[in-house]
């Protein structure tokens, strides 16, 4: 409940500036939510807003890294708007995922594993996979 009045707040004052504005007002909400709601999870869970932090920054790292490079497409001269969007969501994809593979992210490697082990269920589960694999 103190999330949404804390968001319609921020929608009526941030409104008279714009999408910017509301983007602005949208990510200063959201840091108070999580702040708010990461001092529970420390309570109830034992899991302090440093260790918190100290496990996101690394995926928060890479992301920054992806978003300046696709960005940076933009300026590769792409005219039609539709093969910039796909260039840029295609790129994104391959750079977070290298990235992540590359510098070993913790979280990816443990998502990489259960989607694949979820692969493998389904293929085998088909027919598609051999019972060895």
């Amino acid at each position: 409940m103190l999330k949404k009045v804390m968001n319609i707040i921020s929608i009526l004052i941030a409104y008279r500036w714009g999408i910017i504005g509301l983007l602005i007002g949208k990510i200063v909400t959201s840091t108070i939510g999580y702040y708010i709601n990461s001092i529970y999870t420390g309570e109830l869970a034992g899991y302090p807003i440093k260790e918190q932090i100290k496990d996101f920054v690394p995926a928060l790292s890479l992301t920054a890294v992806m978003i300046g490079l696709v960005y940076s497409i933009r300026f590769a001269g792409i005219s039609s708007s539709f093969l910039l969007l796909v260039t840029q969501v295609v790129s994104g994809v391959i750079i977070y995922f290298g990235l992540a593979a590359i510098f070993k992210l913790e979280i990816f490697l443990e998502t990489w594993d259960i989607v694949w082990e979820r692969i493998v269920l389904i293929l085998k589960s088909k027919g598609l996979m051999g019972e060895n694999v």
